[in-house]
């Protein structure tokens, strides 16, 4: 609040982001004297840059490869975007999203089954040539091991077990639906009581 305060004078001789980034700057060199690291060799732009880091010891790592590899500021810039890649956490994948790609899939290869024609007349298949035969050979086998690997009563099970539980914290939920807004003074008292 402070800091919003200062910020919102009107004789403050520099502009808000640039008083932003002077606080983080002079935290950041705290961190880096409490672990008795001289941060003297860097630039203040390449402090500048370093407050993305979060974490400590990061920071340190990385300020101690710019000093040793002698980056500007700009490919500082891109080691922490690297870093930062490589430290965010994969996001969670949604389960309607999950099963609803599985569904669309499996009714693709559905479709595709129905609408193909394995029949054939031998006259043809003679008149191939030995390198497309034993080519379709290898496609067909292919194919035949293909289906043969899927187990859909897996999925069917899985499937399964994922309705079932759904229906049960449905039904719960109908019998005891969460109560919205707070709870009033009197509800929080006899709580407190017990």
């Amino acid at each position: 609040m402070s800091f919003n305060k200062l910020c919102e004078r009107e004789d403050l001789l520099v502009h808000p982001n640039t008083l932003s980034a002077a606080v983080k700057v002079s935290c950041q060199e705290k961190i880096f004297k409490d672990n008795n690291f001289d941060s003297t060799p860097l630039s203040y732009t390449h402090k500048k840059v370093l407050v993305r880091l979060e974490k400590p010891q990061i920071k340190i790592n990385m300020a101690k490869k710019c000093i040793e590899k002698e980056w500007t500021t700009r490919e500082l810039e891109d080691a922490i975007q690297k870093k930062l890649k490589s430290l965010k956490k994969p996001q969670e994948k949604s389960l309607i999203r999950t099963t609803q790609k599985y569904i669309k899939r499996i009714e693709t290869v559905i479709e595709i089954v129905d609408n193909s024609d394995f029949s054939f007349k031998s006259e043809e298949l003679e008149r191939m040539s030995g390198t497309r035969r034993r080519e379709l050979i290898k496609y067909a086998n292919n194919l035949k091991n293909k289906i043969n690997e899927i187990d859909l009563e897996d999925v069917s099970s899985n499937c399964e077990s994922l309705i079932e539980e759904l229906e049960k914290i449905e039904k719960e939920y109908k019998k005891n639906p969460p109560k919205r807004g707070r709870p009033s003074e009197k509800n929080a008292e006899m709580t407190d009581k017990n």
